[in-house]
């Protein structure tokens, strides 16, 4: 089937155009999802520095202690 010019022209022109919208929506995703990313980490550790502040180092320690003695204590095969 043959098209005329004008036809061929406008499907160039259209697929193109979508060819380029394609693209731009994948960048503005991967770009997104890396701000998006980065935000949650900088939030995360903001809020782990803030909890480490507020919390008391030598009630964690016991509670650590204590988890310790009861991981040693189960048998080997309650590790996995």
């Amino acid at each position: 089937m043959r098209f005329s010019l004008k036809k061929k022209t406008v499907l160039l022109i259209v697929s193109i155009v979508v060819l380029t919208g394609v693209v731009a929506l994948l960048c503005s995703w991967r770009v997104i999802h890396s701000i998006v990313r980065d935000q949650y980490e900088e939030k995360t550790v903001n809020l782990s520095k803030t909890i480490a502040l507020a919390v008391d180092a030598e009630k964690v320690r016991a509670i650590r202690d204590e988890v310790v003695d009861i991981y040693a204590a189960s048998p080997p095969a309650a590790h996995r």
